[in-house]
């Protein structure tokens, strides 16, 4: 492993002000992450960042994401 984890991954998401220019800050999420692997983020409807997977990368404090869990994902077409 590498020495990623001494200081925080930052996210952060903005608001999109005319064609391509940012705007101010929505949403800031940090976690501390280590590991050869990937981490996929998705950008919800209220502009926050959450880790939706990973593999191969430990996460050891911040915004880690659900593990294993398939209740953060709601369908009313399953029975």
């Amino acid at each position: 492993m590498n020495d990623c984890s001494k200081s925080p991954m930052i996210v952060d998401t903005y608001k999109v002000e005319g064609k391509n220019k940012k705007g101010p800050l929505v949403h800031s999420t940090k976690a501390f992450v280590n590991g050869n692997g990937y981490i996929d983020y998705s950008i919800r409807d209220n502009r926050q960042a959450v880790i939706v997977g990973r593999v191969g990368v430990l996460c050891s404090f911040g915004e880690c994401g659900a593990r294993g869990k398939r209740s953060a994902i709601i369908r009313g077409d399953r029975r």
